[in-house]
């Protein structure tokens, strides 16, 4: 393989890891009294989170809403120690909460979602955090404290 094919073939590799998911590492995960929240991969520089939906609103599950929801949090992904509060939005698939439907960064479509905040308690991690969950637009207000296992 000539020098020319070698870099090509390197560079075709490298760009294809660059457009994979990455994922989190399995020990960013925290416990709350509702269940874990999971840090589940990154989407570029969107990290992507799961949280117990069920137990945040018993009210509304299992007949209206899947029972996990997925948190995303631009600017977050790959980002393990300069960590702060970070804004974002919830998503879930059910029965429509809000006017208007929203598409996440990996696609998926719903009419159940809203805004959502997560404060880091130290900038680096390992550190515990909280999550706030509001509906549709309304500001974040459901609180979701996140302990390190």
């Amino acid at each position: 393989m000539s020098h020319f094919t070698k870099a090509i073939t390197a560079a075709a590799l490298s760009a294809a890891l660059c457009a994979l998911p990455l994922t989190a590492t399995a020990d960013e995960a925290w416990d709350t009294i509702a269940g874990q929240i999971i840090y589940e991969q990154d989407l570029s520089t969107v990290a992507v989170f799961s949280f117990p939906y069920d137990a945040l609103f018993p009210s509304e599950v299992p007949d209206l809403a899947q029972q996990r929801g997925t948190l995303y949090f631009p600017g977050l992904g790959g980002n393990s120690d300069r960590r702060a509060i970070h804004d974002g939005y919830w998503i879930v698939q059910g029965a429509p909460l809000c006017s208007a439907s929203l598409t996440t960064a990996d696609g998926v479509t719903s009419r159940r979602w809203g805004r959502a905040r997560v404060i880091f308690d130290r900038a680096a991690f390992p550190t515990d955090l909280t999550i706030l969950i509001g509906g549709c637009m309304d500001e974040p207000t459901a609180i979701l404290r996140g302990e390190r296992p």
